[in-house]
């Protein structure tokens, strides 16, 4: 790295999606392979 160069930081980036299903809210996260649902 060239002399006064700063180096910013990798940002990570999850994505989360989650919807309202007959009875429950669902959720997932296929980054982290995360998946759950729930009344509220």
């Amino acid at each position: 790295m060239p002399k006064g160069t700063i180096e910013k930081p990798k940002e990570d980036v999850i994505t989360v999606h989650a919807r309202k299903g007959d009875k429950f809210f669902i959720a997932e996260c296929e980054e982290l392979g995360v998946y759950t649902q729930g009344e509220t």
